[in-house]
Formats: structure tokens, sequence, C-alpha cells
């Protein structure tokens, strides 16, 4: 680790300048919000390797400065690889203190940026998690250690069958990417140099130390409670979630075609799996999909539903829940991930152990009577107060220049 002295010992963490790596700004999500709110918090310059003008102006980001790295890039294999490739050549060492990274791609960044913080709010499970040991998965990884371009031109292949032309043209812009694999010695390495780690979980702290042998301390995100209110029921139940295989959207849907006296609402933008999206083609007469609205509307909606349902398998958190509890609703939600952390054993929601759309139907049926102080009481207790005031103490206490 880096040695120097330590900012409580001569600058508060307002007079360091600190800047924010954060993977990419393409969607909305509630870790960029987070990250957007913790950058206002701490005065800090926000640097990602892309950034989409549309959703830079919905997260609200006025005064505060987000540098972009380069232009968008629109299919998620480039994406990655651009992201990585872009932090790795980034260098504003000289014009910062310290260093906060979100994402696991803005890791990249750390052989030339620190000290450093990472906050880590998800893990590359797909990439550090084993794979089953099967002979197909062993004549693969040969195939693939001992003779490489047979992996490039399956990617290749790859590309050509499912992607589209804009695709196909952003290839042309980065045919190195053909020879990209994401490392997983490379993610330990760059996991390695940074001071301290944060976790926004029990649940992925117990990842980061699977995973990297590394210790970690817990801050949980947060929201701005004050901003969300209770109001009568509408008769409509809500979910807001990307449209993704993971969020399985689809388990919603299929429940409430057995559930015709029941609605539901989602929200959320699509997926980049354009398969995955055609969930949303053939909808139940009950079942609307709202898109990506606006933050004040979707406030509304948490205010105005009957209860919150999110499905979201081993997810590392679950701000969405603590939203919809700002807003004295009650929540459905899987026996997993970070969810167990919100709901626990409070009465303020259901945690199904096996999600499924017949279980997912039968706690929507069972739905206990609501208590909207329970509720609000309860997400409090992830206000973003503290979120901030918790994040101030971890920087205080790493060592600078």
């Amino acid at each position: 680790m880096r040695k120097g002295k330590f900012i409580n010992r001569g600058r508060s963490a307002h007079e360091v300048r600190i800047a924010i790596f954060h993977d990419t700004f393409t969607t909305v999500g509630g870790c960029e919000k987070l990250i957007v709110s913790l950058a206002r918090a701490l005065g800090a310059d926000i640097i990602t390797a892309q950034a989409n003008p549309e959703v830079v102006r919905f997260l609200e980001t006025k005064g505060i400065t987000i540098i972009s790295l380069g232009p968008c890039v629109h299919d998620a294999f480039l994406r990655t690889y651009a992201t990585v490739k872009r932090f790795r050549e980034c260098n504003v060492q000289k014009k910062y203190d310290l260093f906060i990274f979100s994402g696991i791609h803005s890791l990249s960044a750390s052989q030339r940026h620190g000290p450093a913080v990472w906050y880590c709010s998800h893990v590359d499970k797909g990439l550090h998690y084993a794979a089953p040991s099967t002979f197909f998965g062993k004549c693969r990884r040969f195939v693939g250690a001992h003779v490489p371009i047979s992996r490039w031109a399956l990617r290749f292949l790859r590309f050509v069958v499912n992607s589209d032309r804009a695709a196909l043209k952003e290839l042309a812009r980065y045919p190195q990417a053909l020879k990209f694999s994401k490392s997983v010695v490379t993610d330990k390495a760059d996991v390695a140099r940074i001071e301290r780690i944060v976790v926004n979980s029990e649940h992925t702290g117990e990842a980061v130390r699977r995973i990297f042998k590394r210790k970690s301390c817990v801050v949980h995100p947060g929201i701005d409670t004050r901003r969300y209110v209770h109001k009568e029921s509408q008769g409509f139940w809500l979910s807001v979630n990307r449209i993704e295989p993971h969020k399985r959207v689809d388990v919603q849907v299929n429940a409430f075609k057995h559930l015709p006296g029941e609605k539901l609402v989602i929200v959320g933008s699509r997926g980049d799996d354009r398969k995955y999206n055609a969930v949303l083609e053939d909808l139940p007469k009950n079942v609307t999909y709202a898109g990506r609205i606006a933050e004040e509307e979707l406030i509304d909606l948490y205010a105005r539903c009957k209860g919150f349902i999110t499905t979201a398998q081993d997810e590392d958190f679950g701000l969405t829940v603590v939203e919809a509890l700002a807003a004295g609703k009650y929540v459905i939600a899987p026996a997993q991930g970070g969810y167990v952390e919100i709901i626990g054993k409070t009465k303020v929601g259901a945690l199904i152990p096996n999600m499924r759309a017949q279980s997912l139907a039968q706690a929507i049926r069972s739905a206990v009577p609501q208590d909207p102080k329970a509720c609000m009481a309860r997400a409090r207790v992830f206000d973003l107060s503290k979120f901030n005031s918790k994040m101030k103490e971890v920087i205080e206490s790493i060592r600078v220049r």
C-alpha cells in the first residue's frame, strides 16, 4: 500500500481533491443515483468510460463535473472492452489526492491512481465463480488456451450472428476487441492495489472475501427518504428494474397471468439482451410497461401503488426496495442477497424462498395489511445522510500524499 499522511491529520475530506471512477453512465440505476449523490456530498468529480447525455440529464447532475473518456459504445461486449481500455490508459493522478472506484471495470485505472477506495456494489460473478467441470468445458478451455485464433474466430462469428448493423460498425472501430478476454488474474491484481474496500452489503462482502481474499467494511447505500410520501393505494403493484434476464421480469408477467384481478406496472429501461426484451411484447391486459420515467413520476407511482414486487436473482443490495419502503409500501422479494438484509425479520415485506410465478402469485394473494409507518421507519435506516457520513469516515482514514 502507498504511504503518506492521514486526511484527518491534515485536510478534511472536503479539502481533499477527490475523483470518482464509475464504469459507465449508460442507464439510470440505483448505483448511478448513489454515485451522483456521493459526488455532490464530497465535492468530487466523476470520471466515466462513457456517458449517455440523456442519462446524465436524467440523473440531475447539475453542479457536478462528469468527465467522459470516450464516445458511447452500444454493443455489450464491445462496451466492456472499451471501458477497461479507457480506464487503463487514463492518467489524472496529478489532478487529485484520492480516488474512489465504483464498478469492477473502473479498477483498471488503479494501475496509475492512488490512494484509492473501492466501493463495491457488485462482483463480476460470471467471471469469478467457477463453472461446472464438464468434459466439454475442459475441451473448450484447452482449445482457448492453446489455439487462441479459434477463440477470436468464434467471437467474430458470434458478432455476425447476434449483432445488428450498428454493433458490426462498432466492431470495425474496435477490431482489437476480438483479442480481449476479461481476466480473473487482472481483476485480482487491480483489487490488490486498493487501500480500502467498502461493500454495499454483507452479501457482497462475502463474495469479496471468497474471491479476492480481502476484508471489507459494509456501508449500505441510501436514498433521500424525505422525497418519498405515502398516499392511498390506487390498486396496482409496482415493479422497478432494468429489463435483464437476472431481474426475472418474466416471472412477474407470468404470475399476473394467474391474477386477473390484480394490476402490475413495470418501470425501467430495456436491457442489452434483445431476445429477453421480447418478454414485453405480449403482456396480459393487467400488466403495463411504462419504460423509463422521470424521477418525480416514479416517486408518485411509489406513493400510489398497492405494494412493490422485485424478483431479481442474487441481488447485491436492492435500492428500489428501500425506495418502496420509504413510501410506506409493502414489499415482496426473493429470500436471497441484499433483500434479506433490508427486510430481515421485520413485517414490512415477504421474502420468498423459491421465487417462481406460482410462489409469487401466492404471496400476492396472501399479502398482509400494510403498516406504512413501520415501512417508512425501516427505510430511514438506509437514509442517504448515513451513507454519506460513513463514506466520509472511510475517506478520512485513508493515507494521502
